[in-house]
């Protein structure tokens, strides 16, 4: 069966949305790596990465969703 081009626009927009979540996680870890001795739970730097997991966690939930959504649809 052939896919409209919705459902690659969706499929792409899906895999995007994963693949910079999980670059945000990955400049996370760097970070956190570069100044482990630095970083308090309750310093600016702790609260940066806090930040950076929390949107890279958001945008593999999101990506994944859609591209859920653009598989169920083409069923």
């Amino acid at each position: 069966m052939r896919r409209s081009a919705g459902h690659h626009l969706l499929f792409f927009l899906g895999g995007l949305c994963a693949t910079v979540g999980i670059v945000a996680w990955i400049v996370m870890a760097w970070k956190g790596a570069a100044s482990i001795d630095e970083i308090e739970a309750h310093s600016d730097e702790g609260s940066s990465l806090l930040v950076w997991a929390l949107v890279g966690t958001l945008l593999m939930i999101v990506g994944g969703m859609i591209m859920h959504i653009a598989q169920a649809e083409s069923e």
